[in-house]
């Protein structure tokens, strides 16, 4: 149960919820299907509030359901709301600031969707990657493109998991986290570590340990 391991004595899910209320946005849901997780959220020492809890189909959980599919689920239940912020439990280290931030984004951008975003580092540019058939390599990118220095290739940057926001209305209609038009709000590398790997959550260790 990778959402309630626990990241320097906290369940992982419950340091994005703290930070969800500290963002002072609205109401706070959580949704799973697994009744453990939902046992830890309303009962963690670490919350000062606990979220409400969203039971959702086991079905949600596997492929090929998407966040999308979740988060659909999850308004069909609700009702009153013009605004819907997606925070996955897998990136603890994201602050209230950054949920507020792209929040003002959102209102200040006429409500178009807006992401959460990280830059890669030049080393890692997507610029570089190469396929493998039979043993062969090739370059995904442009040719010309794989010979140029670390230092010339363009800024490129990924969504790192964190935040998504989206007029309810739109939301439904797309039925999509990736909407035409969508708005980046850009993240620092060190709050953007979206636990996968058990590699990733030794980064993620070592950074809450220096902050």
């Amino acid at each position: 149960k990778k959402n309630i391991r626990k990241l320097n004595g906290v369940p992982l899910v419950c340091h994005v919820v703290r930070e969800a209320f500290r963002s002072r946005l609205g109401d706070v849901y959580v949704s799973t299907e697994d009744r453990k997780v939902a046992e830890v959220v309303m009962s963690s020492s670490y919350l000062e509030r606990y979220p409400h809890v969203i039971i959702r189909p086991k079905h949600l959980a596997e492929d090929p359901s998407t966040v999308a599919d979740v988060a659909l689920h999850a308004l069909e239940k609700l009702e009153g709301y013009d605004t819907l912020i997606i925070l996955l439990p897998t990136c603890p280290l994201m602050k209230a600031e950054d949920i507020k931030n792209s929040y003002y984004l959102f209102t200040y951008s006429n409500r178009s969707p807006v992401m959460s975003i990280a830059p890669i580092a030049q080393g890692n540019s997507p610029f570089r990657s190469v396929l493998v058939e039979n043993s062969i390599v090739r370059p995904v990118m442009f040719q010309k493109m794989s010979h140029l220095r670390n230092r010339d290739f363009p800024q490129c940057y990924m969504s790192n998991g964190c935040i998504f926001i989206y007029d309810v209305v739109m939301f439904k209609q797309e039925r999509s986290l990736y909407i035409d038009g969508t708005i980046g709000y850009r993240m620092p590398p060190e709050r953007s570590v979206d636990i996968d790997t058990e590699l990733d959550f030794k980064i993620a260790r070592c950074l809450l340990n220096d902050n």
